[in-house]
């Protein structure tokens, strides 16, 4: 599963604008359909540490362990 954080905190879920509180009922849905367990986080390299933090809080509320925390440069540079 693919989970999107912007430089100003917005958070996307399989290319859907979400409140991060929302994170646990949609994962546990998409394990439901079968999704890997597994977390792929994308966070803009400009994004403030607080706001990834709470990201990764509300994955941990599912049980999952596997995040893989990638940092997205900004585009043109």
């Amino acid at each position: 599963m693919r989970i999107t954080m912007t430089r100003d905190g917005s958070v996307f879920f399989r290319y859907h604008r979400v409140e991060p509180e929302n994170l646990p009922g949609l994962i546990h849905d998409a394990l439901q359909e079968g999704a890997e367990k597994k977390i792929y986080l994308a966070v803009d390299a400009r994004s403030k540490y607080g706001d990834a933090a709470r990201v990764v809080e509300q994955i941990g509320l599912t049980g999952i362990r596997q995040i893989c925390l990638m940092a997205e440069k900004p585009a043109g540079r």
